[in-house]
């Protein structure tokens, strides 16, 4: 259940920090010594390929947690452990058996680097697994969904969020972590690995085959149960994660709305719900919505506040700053008397199986008509892209057979989605614009 007092997990902000400052806490620093006396590279080589690489791997991941193991350990102590366990135990069985200098020699600098590398990134493209991050202003309001496979979040915001839900699909998980590890290493680094393309071949499968190196050198070591018993403990910066009061109604709001689809509330696709299915998207009669919110949590009961903090979060497509309404129409009540269905004002022609030629039932006097009848109802839409991603039980809601768009969807509409949601240009701009 939900409760007045409690604060929902998406109504949290987290500022974004640069890699440098992630990593300044001692732990972290002994790390990076530990590897400068395993590799013995020159300086500029070490802060090219060694240091560069987990600043800006930190600089992505953030303080994320890893989305699978239910923990709160960040996904950046968890693979700056599990890369240095893993060329630390690489190294010492390599200099037993070739010797002191191997370590060194270009082959093995290079095949150590290949270790570590894939170490740290192994399976990176997890980090959208049952979540999107939203990037967002110090009072929690939507700037643009992140872009994971073009730059880091810093380079378009301070703040973001995370909203929960199902995410990218695991079986994408392998080439996702190609494509964002490529992304993620620094240039030279790639380049020193692309010399030797037998150790590149062997990179790519351990990014995620956590053993491949340890398996081709014929390395017996259970690598898995090395990491875990491990004492290397890794301290993160202290949590600055905050809850903005600017935005907390509509988070309040977002979470009961979400329960209330999630568990298939039963006035879901009732002539006179609140809430719809159509073609897979979901529309919301926001007026409605708010009342019972208000009913149901006495302290929220202000609707022109909830309204305008829910604009703020993204979730619904907005013309300008507010609510972008999408007009539906329905058969008059004249008209689905004559045809014989019950005149609850909510059926076209489309429910009959009509199609819109000259002898469809529904003509264009009619829908003129609609206006007329007050059948034509307005809603504001979470498209069927976001509703896959917050409603897994999607599929199994009564769809809507008889509401149909005063104004079909165009290319022109679908373009201004995409460029609104995903254009670096237009984020830049609500970032320094608002």
């Amino acid at each position: 259940m939900i409760h007045d007092e409690a604060i929902p997990k998406e109504a949290h902000v987290y500022p974004v920090h640069s890699g440098h400052k992630l990593l300044h806490f001692g732990a972290y620093q002994k790390v990076l010594r530990e590897i400068s006396a395993i590799t013995k590279l020159d300086v500029a080589h070490e802060n090219t390929c060694y240091v560069q690489l987990i600043e800006q791997y930190a600089e992505f991941v953030q303080l994320l947690p890893h989305p699978l193991t239910g923990e709160k350990e960040s996904l950046l102590s968890r693979s700056v452990k599990r890369a240095f366990v893993m060329l630390r135990e690489f190294a010492r069985h390599q200099k037993e058996r070739h010797g002191a200098d191997y370590a060194t020699s270009e082959t093995g600098a290079r095949l150590l680097y290949a270790v570590f590398s894939a170490g740290l990134l192994f399976e990176v493209g997890n980090i959208c697994i049952d979540r999107r991050i939203m990037l967002c202003d110090a009072q929690g309001r939507y700037r643009a969904q992140w872009q994971y496979f073009d730059k880091p979040m810093m380079h378009y915001g301070q703040y973001y969020k995370v909203r929960f839900g199902q995410g990218m699909d695991k079986k994408l998980v392998p080439e996702i972590t190609h494509i964002l590890a490529k992304q993620i290493m620094p240039s030279l680094g790639f380049a020193w690995l692309s010399e030797d393309q037998v150790i590149l071949i062997q990179w790519f499968t351990a990014l995620n085959q956590r053993d491949e190196f340890f398996g081709v050198y014929k390395i017996e070591l259970e690598i898995d149960k090395c990491i875990e018993d491990d004492p290397l403990e890794l301290e993160d910066i202290p949590s600055e994660v905050f809850v903005p009061e600017e935005t907390l109604v509509a988070e309040k709001y977002w979470e009961w709305l979400r329960e209330k689809i999630r568990n298939s509330d039963a006035s879901i696709g009732s002539p006179d719900g609140a809430i719809q299915v159509v073609d897979g998207d979901i529309l919301l009669d926001h007026a409605k919505l708010s009342t019972e919110f208000g009913r149901v949590f006495s302290r929220y009961r202000d609707a022109v506040v909830l309204s305008t903090q829910f604009n703020h979060l993204g979730i619904c497509q907005l013309d300008g700053q507010d609510y972008k309404f999408f007009q539906y129409y329905s058969l008059p009540h004249s008209s689905t008397a004559k045809a014989g269905i019950a005149g609850a004002g909510l059926y076209s022609s489309r429910a009959l199986g009509q199609d819109s030629s000259a002898n469809a039932l529904f003509s264009q006097a009619q829908k003129q008509g609609a206006h007329a009848d007050h059948t034509t109802k307005q809603f504001v839409k979470i498209n069927n892209s976001s509703a896959r991603q917050y409603f897994s039980n999607l599929e199994s809601l009564p769809q809507n057979d008889y509401l149909v768009p005063v104004e079909k969807p165009n290319a022109v509409s679908l373009h201004q989605r995409l460029e609104s949601s995903y254009s670096i240009i237009d984020i830049l701009k609500n970032t320094y614009g608002r």
